[in-house]
């Protein structure tokens, strides 16, 4: 506990010597060159709507063509109309419903590999977990796909807590006086 203690000050006082110190204002770097205007980009981001929708404890939803690397390396969420509420109204799933009385959940499988086939599954769960058995209408369901621009692999290292103190400084390129 010593040791962590220890680590947490060394690391709290630089942050606060790094931080405090304010350098001289430098020269004023050259003006820029006018480029000329582009398209505006959307990160690939794929928008799926899907319409009205009755059903009593889960559903399913189709989306074609939906390559692997898509659900593995990407973010996907998804957003829902309650009939009980008003056109406006989006609730994310998963989460608890309008009336919070049910918990949506969802989740993803390749039902299809020519063409991929990806269909998200949605369930409406009680708050112990049970099948919600009421039937419920979503007059909208829309999933959002948007595509990994950068996947960075970082190795897992020791955790900071089980480190000891001189291990941290070597890291933190800290020199003690001994």
């Amino acid at each position: 506990m010593k040791n962590l203690t220890k680590i947490l000050c060394a690391v709290a006082i630089l942050f606060a010597v790094a931080c405090s110190k304010e350098g001289a204002t430098g020269p004023q770097g050259p003006a820029g060159t006018n480029g000329t205007n582009g398209t505006d980009g959307n990160a690939n981001v794929t928008v799926y709507n899907f319409g009205s929708k009755t059903f009593t404890g889960s559903t399913t939803y189709v989306i074609p063509n939906l390559l692997q690397a898509d659900v593995d390396n990407g973010i996907i969420l998804a957003y829902y109309n309650p009939s009980t509420e008003a056109a406006t109204a989006w609730y994310a799933c998963p989460g608890f419903g309008s009336t919070g009385t049910y918990n949506t959940r969802y989740f993803f499988y390749q039902t299809s590999t020519t063409p991929s086939t990806y269909t998200m599954g949605v369930r409406l769960l009680n708050a112990d977990g049970t099948n919600y058995a009421s039937s419920v209408t979503f007059t909208k369901f829309k999933i959002i796909i948007a595509p990994a621009g950068t996947i960075v692999n970082l190795r897992t290292k020791k955790p900071l807590a089980e480190m000891s103190y001189e291990e941290v400084c070597k890291i933190l390129n800290i020199k003690e006086d001994k």
